[in-house]
C-alpha cells in the first residue's frame, strides 16, 4: 500500500539485480568441508552410518501340534495332557538344538540339511529367505546382523517354531538414513556459510563504497 506500480517494479528489479550480483560474486565459494558434514551427521544420527544387508537361508522346525498328536480337542489336550505337552515341547527343542549343532559344524551342507529337516515355504526354495537390513526383521532375528558370511546362528525360537539361520552374504555400506542425514547436514552447512559470506561481502562492499565516497569528497574539495 502507498507504492505505485512503477515504484514497485523498480523495487523488484533492484532486488533481482542484488540477488544476481550476490550469487555471481559468491558462486563456487560455498563448499562445505566433508569433515564438517560428517561431524554434523554423527551428532544428528550417531548410529545410522553403518548399513549392512544380509542374505539369509533358514531351517525351520515347527512346534508339534500337540492337540492333533493327542487325538483330543484342544481344551482337553491342554487340561489332561499338560505333562505330555511340556515333555513333547522340550523334546522338539532338543531335537532342533541338535540340528543347529550339526548345521553349525557343517555350514557348507546347510542346503542338504534344509531338505532333510526344514518345513514351510522357505524349504521349497532351499531355505532362502532373501536379503534384509536392520529393521526389516523382528527383534528375534537381530542377532543375525552380527554374523559373518557363512556363519550359522544359534537356535532362534518364535511362535512359528525353531529357526536356524545361515548367512549367505553380507554387504556393508552407508545406510540410506546416513546418506539422508549427510545430505541434510550438507544443505544446512552450505546455507549457514552462504549467509556468512553474504554478510561479509556486503560489509566489505559497504566499507569500500564508504572509503570511495570519502576519497571522492576529499578530491572534490
Amino acid at each position: 500500500e502507498g507504492i505505485d506500480w512503477q515504484a514497485y517494479r523498480a523495487y523488484l528489479r533492484s532486488e533481482i539485480e542484488a540477488q544476481f550480483v550476490i550469487r555471481s560474486e559468491l558462486a563456487g565459494q560455498v563448499a562445505p568441508a566433508e569433515a564438517d558434514v560428517i561431524a554434523c551427521a554423527q551428532e544428528l544420527a550417531p548410529d545410522a552410518k553403518d548399513g549392512v544387508t544380509v542374505t539369509l537361508r533358514q531351517i525351520i522346525i515347527p512346534e508339534i501340534d500337540a492337540d492333533s498328536q493327542a487325538g483330543l480337542a484342544a481344551p482337553m489336550a491342554r487340561a489332561f495332557n499338560g505333562v505330555w505337552w511340556n515333555s513333547l515341547d522340550s523334546s522338539m527343542k532338543r531335537y532342533a538344538q541338535g540340528v543347529q549343532e550339526i548345521a553349525a559344524r557343517n555350514p557348507d551342507k546347510f542346503v542338504d540339511f534344509v531338505k532333510q529337516f526344514s518345513t514351510g515355504r522357505s524349504a521349497e526354495r532351499e531355505g532362502v529367505l532373501g536379503s534384509f537390513s536392520p529393521g526389516d526383521l523382528s527383534k528375534d532375528f537381530s542377532s543375525v546382523f552380527a554374523l559373518q558370511k557363512g556363519d550359522v546362528s544359534a537356535l532362534i525360537e518364535t511362535a512359528a517354531g525353531y529357526h536356524i539361520i545361515r548367512v549367505d552374504d553380507v554387504v556393508h555400506g552407508e545406510s540410506s538414513a546416513w546418506k539422508a542425514t549427510m545430505d541434510q547436514c550438507r544443505e544446512q552447512i552450505a546455507m549457514k556459510e552462504s549467509q556468512r559470506l553474504v554478510v561479509s561481502w556486503l560489509n566489505d562492499l559497504m566499507e569500500k563504497n564508504f572509503v570511495s565516497i570519502l576519497v571522492n569528497e576529499d578530491l572534490s574539495k
